[in-house]
């Protein structure tokens, strides 16, 4: 004959309560592994501090960055064209093309020692930023 306790430990309504803390747990660890699979950072990382900024006028090749994820580069043109290839640790191939005026932000995805080769017809600007 069972006692109480554990005839309640048998009971479906039980179960389905471990079942339910089994899930919430499995999905608690599921996201946080995502979380930092994907973001590759630790949740207090840095804000965000400039690395360096090169501007020109016509084509163009900078001098080496190192960098470490998460990166943005900041860009902008007055120009014509303007066009931007990542090279060094990685090889990104040209990651901008742009006709006439404009701006924007791309984030390359991990890290290393950069440089980049820019083929413009007019004023550019490119800032490079380290962190969120």
């Amino acid at each position: 004959m069972m006692t109480d306790s554990v005839a309640r430990l048998r009971s479906p309504s039980t179960r389905r309560l471990w079942l339910v803390i089994g899930a919430l747990v499995l999905a608690v660890v599921g996201l946080g592994s995502y979380y930092f699979l994907t973001r590759g950072t630790v949740p207090n990382a840095p804000a965000r501090t400039d690395v360096v900024s090169f501007s020109g006028t016509g084509d163009d090749v900078t001098e080496s960055f190192s960098v470490t994820e998460p990166w943005q580069i900041h860009w902008e043109t007055d120009g014509e064209t303007f066009s931007f290839a990542i090279d060094g640790d990685r090889d990104y191939g040209v990651v901008i093309e742009q006709d006439g005026p404009g701006s924007g932000v791309t984030s390359p995805v991990g890290s290393g020692t950069f440089y980049i080769e820019v083929m413009a017809e007019g004023p550019w600007r490119v800032q490079i930023f380290q962190g969120e």
